[in-house]
Formats: structure tokens, C-alpha cells, sequence
């Protein structure tokens, strides 16, 4: 059950119409809503199967001031792998589309034998780079604030810390009709 004040949909239209403003009045926060839904938009609502993405908004003085979604099932959109001259995969980099200006590079992965040589470092440049070639005004990432090594290297190739998260899982359990 959600807290009182929270009103659902599985119309994506309703909760754009809705939410909309307040996920683009801070893109850089609100990225990944933002590119998760506008793929549901402009996939359709069969993107993830039968089952219907649930979207959450909680409004307080007339203005929504916290959004969530279920989405039924998680797909991962990946790019070439990073390889070395030989051909050998070493790393990989994907990034999202343009929404609000902004593309998320996510995820960023090297085999744990591999680490240490560069090879994240080099495809994270790399798709920041295409992202910003491709219009992009801004590049965003999230990264584990546990790890120093990753925020190191996202720090000396020209990222700057915007704030911290918590994500949080809900279940939602449709009404009994009747």
C-alpha cells in the first residue's frame, strides 16, 4: 500500500500532462524518469509486454513534488564494445537518447580482470563524447558514491557531482474488481 496522497495511473499521457513539468524542472535530477517514460511514450504501451507500466505521483499545495513508476520488465539498450587493436572486447559504455537536452551514459562495465588499464576510462570519453556531438547539451552518469575509483576517473574526464540518490522498490497490488 502507498502512503496517502499518491495517485496512480497506467495512463502515460494523464502522467505526462500531469508530471511533466516537474521532471523537466530539474532535467539533471530527473534523467532517468525522464528517458525511461519518454521510451514507454514513443514505444508504446507494448514496449515491456501485456503487463501496463503503473506511474505515481504525489502532489502537495496543488503541485506535484514526487513522481515513481513500475515498469514490468527492464531492457538494456547496449553499444559496441570497447576493443583493443586485436579486436578483443575490454569494455563497454551505453547511452540513452536526448531528453531534456540531456543523454545518460549508463551502464559503464569492465570484466574485473581487466580493470585498471584505461579501458573505462577511454569508452566513458568516448560515448561522452558522441553524446555531445549527437546535440546533447548536457551528460549525465550515476556512479556508487562507494566506489573512489570510478568517481575519480569520471571527475578527470570532466564530470561534476550533482547530488546524491536513494532508489527505493514499491509493489503495487491491483484492486480486486468486484
Amino acid at each position: 500500500m502507498l502512503p496517502d496522497g499518491w495517485q496512480l495511473t497506467e495512463d502515460i499521457d494523464d502522467f505526462l500532462a500531469r508530471a511533466g513539468d516537474f521532471l523537466q524542472s530539474r532535467p539533471a535530477l530527473h534523467n532517468t524518469p525522464l528517458t525511461d517514460i519518454e521510451k514507454l511514450r514513443t514505444r508504446g504501451a507494448d514496449a515491456h509486454g501485456a503487463e501496463a507500466t503503473v506511474f505515481g505521483l504525489l502532489e502537495s499545495g496543488g503541485e506535484v513534488c514526487a513522481i515513481f513508476y513500475r515498469r514490468p520488465r527492464g531492457q538494456l539498450w547496449i553499444t559496441p564494445l570497447w576493443e583493443t587493436p586485436d579486436g578483443t572486447p575490454v569494455s563497454m559504455a551505453a547511452s540513452t537518447s536526448i531528453v531534456g537536452g540531456m543523454i545518460r551514459v549508463d551502464p559503464v562495465y569492465t570484466p574485473a580482470h581487466l580493470r585498471g588499464r584505461g579501458y573505462a576510462g577511454a569508452v566513458t570519453a568516448e560515448v561522452s563524447r558522441a553524446a555531445l556531438a549527437a546535440g546533447a547539451t548536457d551528460v549525465v552518469l550515476f556512479t556508487d558514491p562507494t566506489n573512489p575509483t570510478s568517481n575519480a576517473l569520471y571527475q578527470r574526464i570532466g564530470y561534476v557531482r550533482v547530488g546524491d540518490f536513494t532508489g527505493y522498490k514499491f509493489s503495487y497490488i491491483a484492486p480486486e474488481a468486484g
